[in-house]
This record gives C-alpha cells, sequence and structure tokens, in this order.
C-alpha cells in the first residue's frame, strides 16, 4: 500500500508543479496542475508517461531527518510522539500562496483532529506572529526554525513547502502553491484537499 501510495504521490506532485525559491515573489503566476479523471490501466500508463518525461523529487520515500524546530514554549519536534501520519507545512508571512491555503488547510487539521499532527515551519519568530494569527487562525501546531538549517537540509524548494510522512517516511512532496487571484483557486484547493484526504484515509492507522 505504502509503495502505491509513494507512486502516485510522486507523480502528482510533478502534476502540480514546483517554483523556484528564488520566484517566490511571482508566485501569481505559478501554474497549478492536476492530473485528469483516469481509471484503470488508461491512469497508470498516464503516470508512467509523467514520471518519464520528468523525474519527481529525491525526497519521496525517505525518511524525515531531524528537525532542528522549536514551538513557542520551547518544545522541540520529537518523532516518538508524533502520530503515523504527519502533515508538514514550511511558509511564513511573506508568502502570498502560504497565506492562501490556510484556510484549506485548516479544514483538513479540523477533520483529522487527534488521529494526524499537522506541523507548521517557519523561520519566523513565532512571538512576533500574534497579530498575525489573530487575522489569519492557522490552526496548526507551530514552530520556528532556523532559515540557514532549512536550507541545509533541502527539504523545501520554495514556499510554501508541503509534504507527508507515514511513519517517519515521506510520501508525498511539493513545493509552490497559487494565490486566491487564480482564475480557478476554489476548485484547485478542493481538488488538493481531496487528494490529501485520501492519501491520509489510506495510512491511517
Amino acid at each position: 500500500m505504502i509503495k502505491r501510495i509513494i507512486y502516485f504521490s510522486a507523480v502528482f506532485s510533478i502534476a502540480l508543479g514546483c517554483i523556484n525559491q528564488n520566484e517566490t515573489s511571482s508566485q501569481d503566476n505559478f501554474e497549478h496542475k492536476v492530473i485528469g479523471d483516469h481509471s484503470g490501466l488508461e491512469l497508470e500508463e498516464r503516470l508512467k508517461t509523467l514520471i518519464a518525461k520528468k523525474n519527481d523529487s529525491s525526497h519521496i520515500g525517505k525518511l524525515v531527518p531531524s528537525l532542528r524546530a522549536v514551538d513557542i514554549d520551547g518544545n522541540t519536534i520529537a518523532g516518538s510522539n508524533l502520530s503515523s501520519v504527519v502533515f508538514y507545512n514550511f511558509w511564513f508571512t511573506g508568502c502570498p500562496p502560504c497565506i492562501a491555503e490556510i484556510p484549506w488547510f485548516n479544514k483538513l487539521a479540523g477533520e483529522y483532529k487527534g488521529r494526524v499532527d499537522f506541523i507548521a515551519i517557519t523561520f519566523e519568530n513565532l512571538e512576533d506572529l500574534t497579530d498575525f494569527f489573530e487575522q489569519n487562525p492557522f490552526n496548526f501546531h507551530h514552530y520556528t526554525m532556523d532559515r540557514n538549517e532549512i536550507n541545509r537540509l533541502s527539504l523545501t524548494d520554495g514556499f510554501p513547502t508541503t509534504f507527508v510522512a507515514i511513519n517517519g517516511r515521506i510520501v508525498y512532496w511539493k513545493a509552490g502553491g497559487i494565490t486566491v487571484k487564480h482564475q480557478k483557486f476554489s476548485v484547485e484547493m478542493e481538488k488538493q484537499n481531496e487528494f490529501y484526504r485520501n492519501l491520509i484515509e489510506g495510512n491511517l492507522q
């Protein structure tokens, strides 16, 4: 089951596309792509074709590295205390696509509260984000992490970067996003959430 999820996740990540960290100022131009509705052998052949055209992130299938991140109370991310499914999001307040997807992530966090750990990591000081969170509720467990450490781990390729880990191993990874100015923003975000639901439901223990 994990292999199938990793295989599909890798291709879905290709379809969504990635942005380079140097392009975060032009996020509105990010083209958000999804795989169309297919079934059976047709879908399998489509996925094989996509993989042949472009190899996906090398993160897929790897263990989540030790993250030197702390929350506002000084607690660290302790892998032994995490659930079997963990949803990670790297973001910052100056990133329009990061802000745009927060309400949609909140939906997921509400649906899987107590069953999935939702972790948001920023390089900003959490104590400085009080006013932001009052205006933009973000229902994840928030951590801050040194920007150089984030870069050293090579876990991001621009912001936002999101990945899902099953039993400590990355099965889905993508970088990039869209803003509310995107013509089909709500449609694309709902498609993305539906994908996350399927991924989570297939791996909850």
